[in-house]
């Protein structure tokens, strides 16, 4: 495969090879292009969560903010509130997501790690959709008091 991507046909094959080559290499461009949209689109969409648009990358590994609550729950069960996060969603959603502590990110801020290549798109969109109903209503669970405001006016 990766061999036809650096060489593609381009002698010595029918014209008929040549067109689906380049017919299949421009829907599958398309498609990558079009789940790092909407990836980007749900991402920034759910509360605390902040992401730089995707651009073609397999994965995208958006910012999250975490309320006291949330880290407080996260240390009551021995965890780095991230992966209390990324484990509360695959327990609820089945959507698996990989905390960014696993990455040694910057002390005091929090990520995950979250791919875009689920096909197919439908299935893709139908994820994210149950990934930012779950996202909203755990800050709303964990939200301190004086953070409910941000997350009634996200």
């Amino acid at each position: 495969m990766v061999d036809c991507m650096v060489n593609p046909p381009v002698e010595g094959v029918s014209n008929q090879t040549k067109d689906t080559y380049l017919a299949e290499k421009k829907a599958l461009f398309e498609s990558l292009k079009y789940r790092a949209k909407i990836v980007t689109k749900y991402l920034n969409s759910m509360v605390n969560v902040k992401s730089n648009e995707v651009e073609g990358a397999m994965y995208a590994f958006p910012s999250v903010k975490f309320s006291k609550k949330a880290i407080a729950a996260a240390e009551k069960e021995g965890k780095v509130v991230d992966l209390f996060y990324c484990l509360e969603i695959l327990k609820n959603t089945g959507i698996a997501l990989v905390p960014g502590s696993g990455f040694r990110q910057v002390p005091g801020t929090y990520h995950f790690r979250i791919t875009t290549l689920i096909l197919p798109e439908s299935h893709l969109e139908n994820k994210l959709k149950a990934l930012k109903e779950f996202n909203d209503a755990f800050h709303a669970k964990y939200a301190d008091w004086y953070s409910l405001s941000f997350i009634i006016d996200h």
